[in-house]
This record gives C-alpha cells, sequence and structure tokens, in this order.
C-alpha cells in the first residue's frame, strides 16, 4: 500500500479489485483473495480459497465480474448479462441466477463523469464582529464514474457541506475550481446531468409507484420519446428496482426502503451519470439499508458516478464503499479505498482493534484529530492522505471523457411550460380527489356553513327591507368560497339573471386567488411559526377597511388610502355591484315603507354608487399578479441566500 499526501489521483486498473478490498492472485484453478480481517496490528492477512475446475471462473475474477456486480451498462443504455456474486440481492431487482437483472436499453445514453476539486474552501459569515468561519479548508480530491463513494466524518465535518457544494446547491462564499473531466464545471448544464436525493423521501402520498414515474417521465423525457418508449423505460427501471409487485400500490403505503428505491426510481427516468445522496440509509432497518447501499453500488457499476454520506455503517455496509472520503474540521483526513483505511491508522499510531468495524473506529478518530494544532504523541495530526490504491471499473463505458466535452448538453427544459402546467395540473387534481379525509371534510364543512347560512338569510336577497342584512350576507360570501357560495346565492333569493350570476362568481373566485396568493407570500418569506401568527394579523386591516364594517365616508382622510390596499374591499365592493348595481329593477318591499327599495339608494348609502365593476376586476388581477411575482422573488431570494 502506498499513502502520499496532498494528491487525490488514483489510476485505474482493469487487473485489480481493490475496490472491493479483496485482492486477487490466479493460481491454475485457485483464486486467493484477502479479506478485510486485521490480526492485532491492524493487517489484512486472512484469506479464502476458492476452488474451481473451471479456468473460466478464474477469468471471471481475475476480471473482476464477480465483484462488480451486474455487467449492465447503465449509464449508456446498453444490456449486458447479470453477475451477482458477491454483490448481496435486492428481491425483485436483482434477481439470481435464473433471473438476470433486467437491462436499460431504452434510457437516453450519458457520458461517465469524474469530478475532481481542488483548495475547495468554503466560508459562513458569523456577524460583523465574529468574521467569517470555514467549514471547508482547502480540501482536494477526485470522485470517478463507476465509483459509489462514501463522505464520512462526525457531525459538523462538512460533510453536507461539501456534497452541496459539489451537486451546485451552494455557490456564495465558494474558493477553489471544481472540474468536470478535467474542464472547468458549467453549473447549468451539471445541474442537468445530475440529481440530488436527500434525506427525507418527498413523494406524494396518493400517487400510486406507477402515477408517479408516469408523471416523472411526462416532465423529464419531453415529447421526444413516445408513450409506448416511456412505458418501457418506467417497467425496465421497476423491475431492476424490485418495485413491479408495488406499481399499484399508494406511495403513503410503501415501506421505508421501498420509498427511498421509488425516489431513486422517479431520478433514473432521464439516466443521470451523477448521483448525490444525502443519508440513503437514515431510518431504514439494517436489512433495508443492506438492499439501498446494494442498489446504489450496482447503479455505480453501471458507470455512474455515485457519492453519498453516510453514519456509522455496519461493517457489512462500509466494505461495499469503492471509495472513501473522510471529513473532520473541514479538512480531509481521508480519501482512498476502504480495506486502506485500517493500514493507514496503523501508520499514523492509531491502531484499529480486532473485530471492531473500521467505520465505528474512524469517527471517534476523527473527533480527536486537532487538524489546526501541531502534532503530539497523544493526539498525532494527520495530513491530507490519499490512498493510490488501484480502483476496478467493471463497467465499459460508450462514450468517453473526451466526447464529453464535444458534445452540445441541452440546458432547456424537455417539456414546455404549458405541458408543465398541464402534467402538474392532472396530478394535483388526482392527489386531491383521492385524499378523501381532506376531501370530505373541505366539501361536509362548507356545506354545513353555506346551509346554515341560507337559513339564516333565507330568500332575503329580493326584500327591501332586509338590504342590511344581505350586505352581511354577501361579505360572507367573500370571506368563503367553492360550495359554500353556490348554496348561499341560490337560497338566499339572489339575482338570478346569467350576467349577475357571472359577474358574483368572477368577483369570488379572483378574491379568492389573491387571498391564497397572500398566503403563499407569508409562507414563502417566514417560518411556519411566524406566518402562522402574522396571517391573521394581517387578516384584520384588510378586513376593516372593506367597506362593510366602516363606511368609507366615515373614515378619517388621513386612513382612506388604505382603503385601495384592501382587496377584500374590491371583491366587497364588486360583488354588492353584481346583485344591486347596473339598473337593477325596484326591489320587492314586505313592509308598509322601506328606504332602499331603489338599489341605487343603497349603493349610495355604502359608498359605491360611482364604483365600477370592472375597476374591481381589474384591480383583484393587479393584485393577484403583483403577489404572486412577490412570491417568486422571496423564493429565489431565499435560494440564492441558502446558496
Amino acid at each position: 500500500m502506498l499513502f502520499e499526501s496532498g494528491k487525490g489521483h488514483r489510476p485505474h486498473d482493469g487487473n485489480s479489485a481493490m475496490t472491493t478490498g479483496l485482492k486477487m492472485e490466479s493460481k491454475g484453478t485457485q483464486i486467493q483473495l484477502p479479506l478485510i480481517g486485521r490480526g492485532s496490528r491492524g493487517e489484512l492477512n486472512d484469506k479464502v480459497t476458492f476452488c474451481s475446475k473451471s479456468p473460466p471462473l478464474a477469468e471471471q475474477l481475475n476480471n473482476g465480474q464477480v465483484l462488480g456486480g451486474s455487467q449492465n451498462n447503465l449509464c449508456n443504455g446498453g444490456a449486458g448479462t447479470t453477475m451477482t456474486g458477491l454483490v448481496p440481492k435486492i428481491p425483485n431487482g436483482y434477481g439470481d441466477h435464473k433471473k438476470p437483472m433486467a437491462a436499460l436499453t431504452h434510457l437516453p445514453k450519458r457520458p461517465p463523469v469524474d469530478i475532481e476539486f481542488s483548495d475547495l474552501s468554503y466560508s459562513v459569515s458569523e456577524g460583523r464582529k465574529r468574521g467569517y468561519k470555514a467549514l471547508l479548508k482547502c480540501i482536494n480530491g477526485t470522485f470517478r464514474s463507476g465509483e459509489l463513494t462514501a463522505i464520512m466524518g462526525p457531525s459538523g465535518a462538512g460533510k453536507s457541506t461539501l456534497m452541496n457544494i459539489l451537486a451546485g446547491y451552494k455557490t456564495s462564499n465558494v474558493s477553489g475550481s471544481i472540474l468536470i473531466n478535467g474542464k472547468e464545471r458549467n453549473l447549468r448544464r451539471f445541474r442537468k446531468m445530475s440529481c440530488y436525493i436527500m434525506q427525507d423521501d418527498c413523494l406524494l402520498p396518493h400517487l400510486s409507484v406507477r402515477e408517479a414515474m408516469h408523471v416523472s417521465a411526462n416532465l423529464k423525457l419531453g415529447k421526444d420519446m413516445t408513450p409506448t418508449a416511456k412505458k418501457i423505460v418506467i417497467n425496465e427501471i421497476l423491475e431492476m428496482l424490485g418495485l413491479c409487485e408495488a406499481g399499484d400500490t399508494r406511495t403513503i403505503n410503501l415501506s421505508g426502503g421501498q420509498k427511498k428505491r421509488l425516489s431513486i426510481a422517479l431520478e433514473l427516468v432521464n439516466n443521470p451519470p451523477v448521483m448525490f445522496f444525502d443519508e440513503p440509509t437514515s431510518g431504514l432497518d439494517s436489512s433495508s439499508c443492506f438492499q439501498c447501499i446494494s442498489l446504489l453500488k450496482s447503479l455505480s457499476r453501471g458507470g455512474r458516478t455515485i457519492i453519498c454520506t453516510i453514519h456509522q455503517p455496519s461493517a457489512r455496509l462500509f466494505e461495499m464503499f469503492d471509495f472513501l472520503y473522510t471529513l473532520a474540521d473541514g479538512q480531509c483526513i481521508y480519501q482512498g479505498t476502504v480495506p486502506s483505511l485500517v493500514p493507514f491508522l496503523s501508520s499514523m499510531g492509531l491502531h484499529c482493534p480486532s473485530y471492531h468495524n473500521p467505520a465505528d473506529y474512524d469517527k471517534p478518530t476523527c473527533t480527536v484529530i486537532d487538524m489546526s494544532g501541531p502534532a503530539t504523541t497523544d493526539k498525532p495530526a494527520l495530513p491530507n492522505a490519499t490512498s493510490l490504491a488501484p480502483v476496478t471499473c467493471t463497467t465499459s463505458l460508450l462514450d468517453s471523457s473526451e466526447s464529453f466535452t464535444k458534445k452540445p448538453i441541452k440546458t432547456g427544459f424537455p417539456t414546455s411550460g404549458w405541458k408543465q402546467f398541464w402534467i402538474l395540473l392532472k396530478r394535483t387534481f388526482r392527489s386531491i380527489m383521492r385524499d378523501q379525509t381532506l376531501t370530505h371534510l373541505r366539501l361536509f364543512s362548507h356545506t354545513i356553513v353555506g346551509l346554515l347560512i341560507g337559513f339564516l338569510y333565507y330568500d332575503i336577497g329580493n326584500d327591501a327591507a332586509k338590504v342590511m342584512s344581505n350586505a352581511g350576507c354577501i361579505f360572507f360570501t367573500i370571506v368563503f368560497s367553492g360550495v359554500y357560495v353556490i348554496i348561499v346565492y341560490f337560497m338566499t333569493g339572489q339575482p338570478m339573471q346569467t350576467d349577475r350570476v357571472l359577474m358574483f362568481a368572477t368577483i369570488n373566485i379572483l378574491t379568492a386567488l389573491v387571498a391564497q396568493s397572500l398566503g403563499l407570500l407569508i409562507g414563502a418569506a417566514m417560518k411556519i411559526e411566524t406566518g402562522v401568527y402574522l396571517g391573521p394579523v394581517t387578516t384584520i386591516p384588510v378586513v376593516l377597511f372593506s367597506g362593510f364594517f366602516v363606511n368609507f365616508n366615515a373614515i378619517p382622510g388621513y386612513l382612506q388610502w388604505l382603503t385601495y390596499l384592501s382587496y377584500v374591499r374590491y371583491g366587497f365592493e364588486g360583488a354588492m355591484l353584481s346583485v344591486y348595481g347596473y339598473g337593477r329593477e325596484k326591489l320587492h318591499c314586505s313592509e308598509p315603507y322601506c328606504h332602499f327599495r331603489n338599489p341605487n339608494q343603497f349603493l349610495n348609502q355604502m359608498s359605491m354608487d360611482k364604483a365600477n365593476f370592472w375597476v374591481d376586476v381589474g384591480a383583484l388581477t393587479a393584485f393577484f399578479v403583483f403577489i404572486r411575482v412577490v412570491s417568486y422573488l422571496v423564493l429565489r431570494f431565499k435560494l440564492k441566500m441558502m446558496q
């Protein structure tokens, strides 16, 4: 083993299998493979002998086929045979010798991607007095295609920060260089060819597995691929990941491991050559963890660059990683193959006890290393170490690294904006209709309240003696919408002319859209706790200056300008005009004298006689567009601040 400080190069060797920590020697028909077992000093000394009477088996072992798992060219859509060997199996996804793993032959071809970074630093501001705090300190490294890379380290070491920077989600206060296949990274292009799978699975609970896959395929594959071809791609991915039997199961009913595999499947639709995983085994049991890492191992053998952060993996999982990148206090203390970790620590005077998981030993070792202080006999300072052990990639890629720089990569979206809107609209409608608890609760509550208000104000819409009560009823219809408005409008005896009904419905819909936009703005700008408090607070002045509680003429002059900022004012005014304005005939009077028998007199009393319905429509539309644009800008600003 060779260890060299400050270098991140590790050459590929097709005749070596250091990826799995097994060194193979062919002696006739006997194959000797050193395991990761350690003696009292941490040496790799245990061996297992495989006896075979057929030379092809020896050739397969020497070629790394048994160690590499599937020979499928997943990254480039090539077909191939499946070798299981030492790579564990995933139910329905990896199969046995009788049922080989499905080949992803219909996915778009992608070039292999190697990520190299040097002198990478990142700092965050701690205020004017305290200045900046460095989270990453001039680290170097190379993550190659065909490898499963694990980023490890204690809490606060900078694992997630490093991965977010490499994925392009953090760009400010970053120094250093990031190269893609030896060329400067184009962030926009890189985001189109990579994916980031979060720790928490963000799945719509009321869509089935196959429906979620169809939505992803329609959004990512676009119109260049026929619906039949998309179905073939979906079936291949589901078969590969062992989700065929759960194809009609809603995601809310999936197990934790199935949800994680579905999250991966949704990203595999457009075949990204680079995949980032944030704690992929978090919240999974030991069996699901093993299946998840086995899947990532197989994906990497397809030529993809798989990078993930992981905490305290078991020894069984730990030895499955091809490359280990360990951070402590923002600095790299080790990068190399997993089997080389224990000898490296031993060379630094840190001996891993026998029968001890190297991953469990590596993490507490990081916590006692003082990267900034001088080395002592009790606390050795480790250099930015690199293991030069050769790494094997068992998959031959169709596209070379050179072709990556020559082939243009589309930076636009594969589907048009209107197509995306239609796909998402259908998805949202399907999710709402299947959420029976919430949908039924909304329908029930609006129906009950509508019937209650309808009976309370029953048939007062054409009674001149009850116009003030009818004004209160109309105000409540502005506050509510949907089924409530339909019930109340007909039960209270409002005018049934088609134009008036359409005007009333239009003003209600616009008012509801503005209110919804305001809620989106508050939710985008503030935390949930703050938004829950601020929402009702902003509603109070909007309602007070609507013209219902206080007449416009009664409001002091220095406060009247606030009425123009109340969207409820325009909604209430437009609803009143649709009912009483535009030459409505005299109302029926149920008493000897009705002062407001002429509807114009009532509008004059409410300071609405000179109002215009279409001005109210225009004002509500302007409110809607303005608040939506501001919400969008707030989201972009917050996203930029996060970067």
